[in-house]
């Protein structure tokens, strides 16, 4: 039984973020047989906590136990986990709660209210970029087709947030830095070991050059993966902000000033694949359909540069093979949009449909908490009208 089993990890999981006075009084409370399961959950070591997130998060791909989760008062649990010592517990915590969320209306609304969004806000500065991007994850779970989620997380600064991701994602400055004093260790560590070998002849020191040697390679394949885990935070952080600037057109004139053009040059000219590059050039498209951030654009922006760099990358779709055009033929039809808004002579018509109202934020709201309790409630037809029906039915009225 997969509630059953749901408890069970709950409760094994439930003391890991809970200090030890709180855990000894809970234990003289509950009595005997509840201290013993809480000792025997804190027993656990932390590669056992890891996979039973990890057998939690099958489960939860159900939406039925997803729901089931909340009833059982898992929700504090996973906030709980968000706060532990260690990045693999947060950074499951966190796809966890984004995989209950995803699609699923009812617990958006409840993890919402059950105070979800500030831990997951307080992840985006976290110093373990696995931990940024599944609080990324999470976060677009969270806002994605639920109109309270996204004006809740726009209030709580959270473009602002996700502007400064892009500005140390990529090859930020902090992997860099790393690299270089990874590679100066290592010149430094072979030349004494170097050396130590001219002058000694000892085989100890041969030794350690090869345990150098190793050590270097895997400091190499551990800022590999960190530069891959970057670009996937990009991807991330990019698809979420369209989706902001989408569905809140007043945000795409703060978005220009807060300087995104120019990390969506740099994500451009980084790009290792069509795929980040279409995500930046998603977002551009959105910012140069409003009149405001148009407008900025052409005056602040360096116009003239990044539709050179936009130029460029035309010629390079150009010269592809007719199989990689196609494939790619998503990216071209982007980079058109953009070199040909911004040789427009004057700013697109109409204006920011987003108001400040939320109203835009709310057009492919939906929530579908009224119908999950069963009785008379769920006899009732859910209708979702697209825009342009409902656009239709306030012109007949």
């Amino acid at each position: 039984d997969f509630a059953d089993r749901m408890k069970e990890i709950k409760h094994a999981l439930s003391d890991e973020a809970q200090p030890a006075s709180e855990r000894q009084q809970q234990q003289q409370q509950e009595g005997a047989q509840a201290a013993g399961g809480s000792a025997a959950g804190a027993g656990l070591g932390l590669s056992d906590k890891e996979a039973l997130c990890d057998e939690l998060l099958d489960i939860v791909q159900s939406v039925d136990c997803a729901r089931d989760l909340h009833k059982i008062g898992g929700l504090p649990t996973l906030l709980s986990l968000m706060s532990s010592p260690h990045p693999s517990l947060r950074w499951r915590a966190a796809e966890i709660t984004a995989t209950c969320m995803a699609n699923n209306p009812p617990v958006q609304r409840w993890f919402m209210e059950g105070g979800a969004l500030p831990p997951l806000l307080g992840l985006l500065a976290d110093l373990n970029v696995v931990v940024r991007t599944k609080a990324v994850l999470a976060l677009s779970a969270l806002v994605r087709h639920y109109g309270p989620g996204l004006e809740a997380f726009r209030l709580a600064g959270g473009l602002t947030k996700l502007l400064a991701l892009l500005g140390c994602s990529g090859v930020d400055a902090a992997v860099e830095a790393a690299e270089a004093a990874s590679a100066d260790a290592g010149s430094a560590g072979g030349q004494q070991l170097g050396t130590a070998a001219a002058t000694s002849g000892d085989s100890q020191a041969g030794g350690a050059a090869v345990a150098a040697a190793e050590d270097e390679e895997a400091a190499d394949e551990r800022w590999v993966q960190q530069r891959s885990q970057h670009r996937r935070l990009t991807r991330k952080v990019l698809a979420l902000v369209h989706y902001m600037l989408l569905k809140h057109p007043a945000d795409r004139l703060a978005a220009a000033e807060y300087g995104i053009v120019s990390q969506l040059q740099s994500c451009l000219d980084s790009a290792p694949d069509s795929d980040m590059r279409q995500a930046a050039l998603s977002v551009l498209v959105e910012l140069l359909a409003d009149p405001g951030a148009w407008q900025w654009v052409q005056q602040h922006a360096g116009q003239q540069g990044l539709e050179q760099q936009l130029l460029r990358l035309q010629r390079q779709h150009a010269e592809l093979g007719a199989e990689d055009r196609e494939a790619e033929a998503e990216e071209g039809q982007l980079v058109g949009q953009c070199i040909a808004a911004l040789q427009a002579g004057q700013p697109p018509a109409g204006g920011s449909t987003g108001a400040g109202d939320g109203a835009a934020g709310m057009e492919d709201h939906v929530d579908l908490d009224p119908y999950q309790d069963g009785g008379e409630r769920a006899e009732k037809a859910v209708s979702l009208r697209q825009p342009q029906q409902r656009q239709q039915q306030q012109q007949q009225q």
